[in-house]
Order: structure tokens, then sequence, then C-alpha cells
């Protein structure tokens, strides 16, 4: 007796006996699928860039990357170039260039971390944000703005004097659609509204906006900035070189490129870099249709319910001939026949409205679940995007051989990530 008992305890408390229990554990098995999964899909793309950064094979390196742009704009000699076009300045005034660290820590936990591409302090009197951008950023202005706004207060305390504050500019490298801009290299200032007179030239934005570069007129293409437009599109060693020979500064661009595609360590960020750029660019993509199949679904829910409306109406309908039929004999037949007819249209709309449901159903079951993959990428690309930007402060920092020991001493890579502030 006691062995039964024993024996229907355990039953009653294993998974085999509980329907919740069997469901758990179906559930945690799935998780575990899903993140061997995931372990699989790193591993084989990390060895894929491991093995292309380890061959002989030839990268056509574009400063499109924003890690080529990082690294070849280190260089003080190429960004003095780019300087000198951008701001239409001769390159022997640019005397002095202080590159700071590109990443802002916010003042408050409110506030937004905005991380720069290259931050510069040129000539100890002027502070310049380069950022380059190829994804669509919705609220691009108000974006840039913030990181001048924020530039522009950043080293100025209580009580001291306003004079101080430095001419502040926000450059901006984008290729994605901006319909407010009509040309290729755009000067936003502050200016009086009536008589366009400069009201201070202490903040200022400057846009280069690639994909005006076919569409850019003669008196464009004989400029330096239509020059170094084509120069930083370029994605072919023949006509990099060929520009390289065009100035000093293009030729110091061109040799950074070179040392990116020759250094093993700089072929495997920069590959690490554009395989994490065209995942961003495909997951838009899918976060777009994702919002338009959204979309559709309120609109199929919309129309459900006006199917439900129609359904309710007719149902009315059908107890007003219903009523009628009690009212007398002579009315009897005809009314019979009508009836039939709303309750096959009944049944038509009651069949519609079961597979309207069914499949609205399935479909948000399958939108939650990229949903969730969706989150799990999004967790996925922060966590490529942190050991991006770990790679480039060592790789500033002189430590390029000790990120490469990061990847089999994860204590060690979570040490940096706070040395580096990356967590925040």
């Amino acid at each position: 007796m006691g062995k039964k008992n024993k024996w229907k305890n355990r039953k009653s408390n294993s998974s085999f006996g509980n329907p919740k229990g069997r469901a758990a554990g179906h559930q945690a098995g799935k998780k575990r699928n899903t993140q061997t999964r995931w372990r699989r899909r790193r591993n084989v793309r990390n060895d894929l860039i491991q093995m292309l950064a380890d061959s002989n094979q030839d990268l056509n390196v574009s400063l499109i990357n924003d890690f080529a742009f990082k690294h070849v704009f280190h260089n003080k000699k190429a960004l003095k170039g780019l300087l000198s076009a951008l701001l239409d300045i001769p390159p022997e005034e640019i005397v002095d260039l202080e590159l700071l660290d590109t990443f802002q820590p916010g003042s408050y936990k409110q506030d937004k971390a905005g991380i720069l591409d290259i931050k510069v302090h040129l000539n100890n009197n002027q502070k310049i944000n380069i950022e380059m951008q190829v994804r669509q950023q919705e609220n691009w202005k108000e974006r840039s703005l913030f990181y001048l706004g924020r530039m522009y207060t950043a080293d100025i305390v209580s009580g001291e004097d306003y004079g101080v504050l430095e001419p502040c500019i926000h450059i901006s490298i984008i290729c994605f659609d901006m319909p407010e801009l009509s040309r290729l290299y755009s000067v936003i200032r502050l200016i009086e509204e009536h008589t366009g007179q400069v009201y201070s030239d202490k903040l200022s934005l400057r846009v280069l906006y690639l994909k005006k570069l076919e569409d850019a007129d003669e008196t464009e293409q004989q400029t330096e900035i239509y020059r170094w437009a084509k120069l930083i599109t370029a994605e072919n060693w023949e006509v990099l070189r060929g520009m390289a020979m065009q100035d000093e500064y293009k030729a110091e661009v061109v040799k950074e490129m070179e040392k990116i595609n020759s250094d093993r360590a700089l072929r495997y960020e920069y590959i690490s870099r554009e395989i994490a750029r065209m995942d961003a660019i495909s997951y838009a993509k899918d976060k777009k249709k994702l919002r338009t199949e959204r979309e559709e679904l309120r609109a199929e829910w919309k129309k459900l319910r006006t199917v439900e409306e129609k359904l309710r109406t007719v149902e009315e309908e059908l107890r007003s001939w219903q009523e009628k039929l009690c009212s007398g004999q002579e009315e009897l037949h005809s009314g019979q026949e009508e009836l039939h007819s709303w309750q096959e249209e009944l049944r038509s709309w009651q069949e519609e409205l079961r597979k309207h449901a069914k499949n609205m159903a399935r479909r948000e079951e399958d939108m939650n679940k990229r949903e969730e993959d969706m989150r799990k990428h999004e967790e996925e690309l922060r966590q490529t995007q942190i050991k991006f930007q770990l790679a480039t402060h060592m790789m500033v920092a002189g430590e390029a051989e000790l990120f490469l020991k990061l990847e089999n001493d994860p204590e060690l890579f979570r040490q940096k990530v706070r040395e580096y502030h990356l967590d925040t």
C-alpha cells in the first residue's frame, strides 16, 4: 500500500503526470534549442570572418564603413585634408588638430549618450564633430542638434563667463534619404529671418549628402568637397590609387586604407563591422516590413469589426423577420424564404468571421515570435557594437593585441568594457 502511494505522489509531481510541468519542460527545451542555434550561427559567422581576414584576398575597403572611417581619419594628415575641404580653409591654416575621446557619457542617467565618429579640437579654439551615417535614422535633425548643443556647453562650468564658449561645428556625412536636402554639401547657420544676417557664428552644421553625388552640377564637380565625396564612396582600388595622386592628403587616406587591407587584425574588425552594418540594414528593412504588416493587421481587425457590426445588423433584421412571420399566415411562405436567405448570409458572414479570427490569431502569434527574434537580434547588435567600440578604443590606446585575446577571456572583456565606460 505504501509503495502505491509513493508511486502515485511521484506521478502527480512529475512532468509526466502534470500537464503544466510538461508544458514548462517543452518551453525550456525550445528555448535551449533556440540558444544553441544562435550560438552556432555566431560561431559560423566568426569563423567566416576570421577566414576572410586571414586570406590573401584584397578587401574592397570603403570609407562608408564606420570602422574604416574612424581608423583612416585618426591619421591627422588625412583628417587635415578632409577638414580643409569641408571647412573651406587652406590646409596650412590648420595648425593644430587634437583628437578627443569620441564617447560622450550622459551628464545624468536620463540623458542620451552621444557616440560620434570623430571629435576634433581645431587650432585650440574650435570644436568639431564629424559623423558618418549610412543607414536611415529617424529624427536625424533633432539628433544632430542634440550633439551640437552638448558639444557647445560641455566645457563650461557654473559661474564661468559665457565668452569662453568656443565655436562648434557638427559635420554629418550621410548616405540615406533626406528629402529636405537638395545639394551635395549644405552649410546651416543661425540667421536673422528678414535680413539673412548671421546671428552668431559659434554654432553651425555642415551636411555632406552623398546621395546627391551623382546629381552634382559642373560647378560642384570642380570643388574639393566633390573630390573628397568621390574618395569616401570609392570601393575600387584602381580608383582609390588614382585619386591618391591628386594630393598628399588623399594619398595619406589611401595609405591608411591599404593598412586595413594588409593587417589581419584590422581586416577582422573591418569585415566584422561591415557584416554588422549589413545586418543592421537588413534589420531595419525587417522592422519596416513588420510595421507594415502590423498596420495591415490593424486594418484586418477593423474589417473584422465591420463584419461583426454587419452581423449584428443581420441578426436584428432576422429577428424583425421572425416577428413578421408571427403576424400572419399569409406572409408565412415569403417570410420563410426571406428568412432562409438571411440565414445563409449569416452563416457566410460567420464563416468569414471564423476564418478572419483564425488568420488574425496565427499572424499575431507569428509577429510575436518575430518580435522576440528581433529583440534577441537587437541585443546581439548591441553586443557587437560594444565589441566594435571597445576595439576602436583599444586600437587608439595601442592595445590591439590585447583585444584579440578578449574573445577567449570573458572576464577581461567585461573589465575592458567597464574601463572604457561602454556598459552605460
